[in-house]
């Protein structure tokens, strides 16, 4: 569990400072958990052993961080500093404050910019060819090379969101009678990627609940879904209309490319020898994608022929 999160000067002066200490401690504890998303993975078990503190007390922090704060300076679910979601929580202001940092290290980046292009200058005779308007050339180059490649990318990764889109885009066309622009449902494709990325559910998953959603939509107590953003934000009421309607998704497929996929990722986190909370996330997962406890052997076994065939590269 490694990652970095910096702590803001003006924590001491928010609501969340007016907390007891057991609160505070429990939250800091969950910013150094959090990964680059602002998703927490664990139990309130782990928490309380990583805070120092006991399970009862954590698990009153942890629904105190839960529930609204009227004096919080982020109106963003009414002041509410986590959600639960499956395997731990979400850091519903991460965002923000992840912004601020990247606007911060962009700043740290120009100021290292202007310190080596001063030491050229220094260095730099009379004749020397690098002029200013070079080496700002290049910079800008380069910048704009390194855009346009995480671009490419990332609309490449969303490319792989695009079916579930299409068909939320369609239910939502036939029964509101209105049309989807391109532009819309490649935003709604973010919306996908973070519900996978962040909340941890499967595109199986969305696949199973949009086709429950179609063949239900506008029933009673069946949630309103418009678009990627709603269909993210209600999902988990989606799933409980399912389970009262004892809804029967089809059986996903049992790939071997999955199967290798869960085991390459297995090995990658150290096996068995990883911490239990890594090992059961996988586990979950593999479990709800590939049949069950039959898919979460057959990752275990792919995972030994795997690690013993680097053995025999090796040698």
């Amino acid at each position: 569990m490694a990652g970095f999160t910096k702590l803001w000067s003006d924590i001491l002066t928010s609501s969340i400072w007016n907390e007891n200490n057991i609160t505070r401690i429990v939250w800091i504890t969950l910013l150094a958990m959090s990964n680059a998303d602002g998703y927490v993975s664990g139990v309130p078990t782990s928490v309380a052993v990583l805070a120092r503190v006991q399970i009862d007390d954590c698990k009153k922090a942890l629904e105190r961080l839960s529930s609204p704060d009227e004096e919080s300076r982020t109106k963003k679910a009414d002041g509410r500093r986590i959600e639960a979601v499956d395997g731990g929580w979400i850091i519903l202001n991460y965002p923000e404050h992840r912004a601020r940092l990247s606007d911060d290290q962009k700043a740290i980046n120009a100021r290292e910019r202007q310190r080596k292009h001063r030491e050229k200058d220094t260095k730099c005779d009379k004749n020397c060819d690098v002029t200013e308007k070079d080496v700002t050339q290049r910079d800008s180059a380069s910048a704009s090379a390194s855009d346009s490649a995480s671009e490419d990318k990332r609309n490449k990764e969303l490319t792989t969101y695009s079916p579930i889109s299409q068909t939320l885009a369609e239910i939502v066309q036939t029964n509101k009678c209105i049309t989807i622009s391109t532009a819309q449902k490649k935003s709604w494709s973010s919306h996908l990627r973070l519900l996978e990325t962040v909340n941890k559910v499967s595109k199986e998953r969305m696949t199973s609940a949009l086709t429950f959603y179609a063949e239900h939509v506008g029933e009673e107590y069946m949630p309103v879904i418009e678009s990627g953003k709603i269909f993210r934000q209600k999902f988990t009421k989606l799933e409980d209309a399912m389970k009262r309607l004892d809804y029967k998704p089809p059986a996903p497929a049992e790939t071997d490319q999955a199967i290798l996929e869960y085991a390459k990722e297995f090995n990658r986190i150290g096996g068995f020898s990883a911490e239990l909370e890594d090992v059961d996330r996988i586990r979950v997962v593999v479990e709800d994608n590939c049949g069950g406890s039959k898919g979460w052997t057959r990752v275990i076994k792919a995972a030994k022929q795997l690690k013993t065939k680097r053995m025999i590269d090796y040698e």
